[in-house]
């Protein structure tokens, strides 16, 4: 059990499995039509199998797993968002929560958004924090960090790119 305040700042315990099954109901909270539940699944699908696959394998060598090829098509810009805020409703879920989360995002990411027509990269980087390594991926297109909060590139210094 965890103490958690709500909206109204009132602190209740709650169990982590209380949290999960919220943070599951946010992401199916994003169905609105049968397109959207078949996405869902294949965001869940796709995160399942990078996960397994960097238990054995180095990221590189998933890339070229699960990076499929790009569609040569009109970009359209509602079904990459679409896209993108179903991976990160589905990151946050267990059991893709945790440690290098933001390698599977982008992984997956660099997958449907192929499929969408985009020409995504990937990037890793380091920083120093602490004195200790810290690692971050975040795609790219068109050599700039997409759907990323902040620039990337301000903190990491990039190790590695792949596209």
């Amino acid at each position: 059990m965890t103490a958690v305040a709500d909206r109204s700042g009132a602190v209740r315990l709650c169990s982590p499995l209380v949290g999960a099954a919220r943070r599951l109901g946010r992401a199916w909270g994003r169905v609105r039509r049968p397109a959207d539940a078949i996405l869902g699944l294949r965001v869940a699908a796709w995160l399942s199998a990078a996960a397994v696959l960097l238990k054995v394998l180095s990221p590189r060598t998933v890339l070229r797993i699960i990076g499929g090829r790009r569609r040569v098509t009109d970009i359209r810009w509602p079904e990459v968002d679409r896209v993108c805020a179903m991976v990160d409703a589905w990151i946050g879920v267990w059991p893709f929560r945790g440690r290098g989360r933001c390698l599977r995002r982008s992984l997956v990411l660099y997958r449907l958004l192929r499929a969408q027509g985009l020409d995504v990269g990937v990037e890793l980087g380091v920083r120093r924090a602490g004195g200790r390594l810290a690692g971050h991926s975040w795609i790219t297109w068109r050599g700039a960090p997409l759907f990323e909060g902040l620039d990337p590139c301000q903190d990491f210094a990039t190790m590695s790119h792949w596209s």
